[in-house]
């Protein structure tokens, strides 16, 4: 028989008190963010048709992953929505803003952190004879071979869990995309995370591990571009937002290191007040 004083003994409830593994504010979070999504899960199974297009099995692949960060288009009109941070552009509003051309005749096409695949499928129906997306998140690319498969489209793209570094050279494309991918690549594996692009390229000596390795990540994804890279790059303020914050500086950075011709700084596609994602379009 066990005391309550036994180190020995093993709790069902699930709190470490001073372990740093999890608190009370913690689980009870957790608990309410994973009862939203069931919600959220519930809500769209009662008032979401499933696609013409789309098989059954396909259709509750969807439904049942609890986060999308882009909307579905189907070929009937049909349209999934996303179910994430309603803060963050929406990815239709994304392809206006960046000016991705209505005429991608003859294009290759490579998407760095494609999530559900809405640009590689957009640029495919604009005409790119190929289209690659990667990630490194295989429930998103489960949901974008889906969405691929309903457009009848699964001889022009390709969908690949692979992370960053790891891109085949052959897979260097006309047009790439890079969104909210490479501020996750600023520290090191094991190291604490470290998004604070403004307080990073503002005192380059300081954080020059950082600025390294962000030129390093910046510097393969060019590699991978021979026409224009699309990108969405997070600014994460780590004590509050600087009144002097200048995104463009990014991009002239980039163009300093010899990682492109020219950056042009787009806007915002989302602004918090510790928090903002700028879109750019660079030119090799």
């Amino acid at each position: 028989m066990t005391t309550t004083d036994d180190p020995k003994r093993k709790s069902r409830f699930p709190l470490h008190l001073g372990t740093g593994k999890t608190t009370p504010c913690r689980w009870a979070r957790s608990l309410y963010v994973n009862s939203k999504r069931s919600l959220g899960i519930l809500t769209d199974l009662l008032t979401t048709s499933k696609p013409a297009t789309l098989g059954w099995r396909d259709y509750l692949t969807v439904q049942f992953t609890p986060v999308r960060y882009q909307p579905l288009l189907f070929p009937g009109g049909e349209v999934i929505e996303h179910r994430r941070d309603e803060s963050i552009l929406d990815s239709r509003d994304k392809l206006l803003a960046i000016g991705l051309p209505d005429n991608l005749t003859g294009k290759t096409v490579l998407d760095i952190g494609c999530a559900e695949g809405f640009f590689v499928i957009q640029a495919v129906l604009r005409g790119a004879e190929r289209a690659i997306g990667c990630d490194i998140m295989e429930p998103r690319l489960r949901i974008a071979r889906a969405v691929a498969k309903a457009w009848r489209m699964q001889d022009r793209v390709l969908f690949s869990r692979t992370d960053l570094h790891n891109i085949p050279l052959e897979w260097a494309s006309d047009v790439v995309f890079c969104f909210a991918v490479v501020h996750h690549l600023h520290s090191s594996s094991g190291e604490p995370r470290f998004h604070d692009t403004w307080q990073m390229i503002s005192n380059p000596r300081k954080y020059a591990k950082y600025v390294n390795n962000m030129l390093r990540a910046v510097a393969a994804v060019s590699s991978l571009t021979k026409e224009v890279t699309y990108w969405e790059y997070s600014f994460e303020y780590e004590d509050h937002k600087p009144r002097d914050v200048n995104h463009g500086a990014l991009g002239r950075l980039w163009v300093q290191n010899g990682l492109y011709q020219a950056v042009d700084f787009v806007g915002l596609s989302q602004t918090l007040p510790m928090k903002d994602r700028a879109l750019y379009r660079a030119f090799k």
